[in-house]
């Protein structure tokens, strides 16, 4: 059962490049929905989402993927 009290929460991300081209971000289904982002253990910029995790010391609580923070920008 989750931790819903515990003031600890640990989170933990990782990227989820959906395209790998500029022609294949124009013609994705994702367009609306994923974004640009830079991946620092891989050193590269990539378009797509960032996979999250949030935990506390005794259970998981909620993975989810959600669009970088830039997702609005277009380049």
């Amino acid at each position: 059962m989750p931790a819903w009290h515990d003031s600890l929460r640990l989170i933990d991300s990782t990227s989820l490049p959906c395209a790998a081209s500029r022609e294949t971000v124009k013609r994705s289904g994702l367009a609306g929905h994923a974004g640009y982002g830079y991946c620092r253990s891989h050193s590269r910029f990539f378009w797509g989402f960032r996979l999250y995790q949030v935990t506390t010391a005794g259970a998981s609580l909620s993975p989810g993927a959600w669009p970088t923070q830039n997702s609005g920008n277009k380049r």
